[in-house]
């Protein structure tokens, strides 16, 4: 009887082992916010470089003002004009 009542793990414990889990998950990059479980670390990052480099009329002076993402030089003075 002693055995199997020691097989249960009181509720704060298992809200703090899922918490410290969830922390760490975030932390490599594996947890993303609007996701569901585990994610396949990716390279995003190294992708978003790659593609919106200086190379590409990318210079990061111009960046949409809800997502911060990076706008094209060309595109924005083209835009500006019109």
């Amino acid at each position: 009887m002693h055995a199997k009542e020691a097989a249960r793990y009181p509720r704060g414990l298992c809200q703090a082992i899922l918490r410290g889990v969830a922390k760490q998950g975030r932390d490599d990059s594996l947890l993303k916010d609007g996701c569901f479980g585990m994610q396949v670390r990716d390279d995003d990052a190294d992708v978003e470089g790659l593609i919106r480099s200086p190379s590409q009329g990318f210079s990061g002076k111009y960046k949409d003002d809800l997502t911060s993402q990076v706008l094209n030089d060309a595109m924005v003075k083209e835009a500006r004009a019109k």
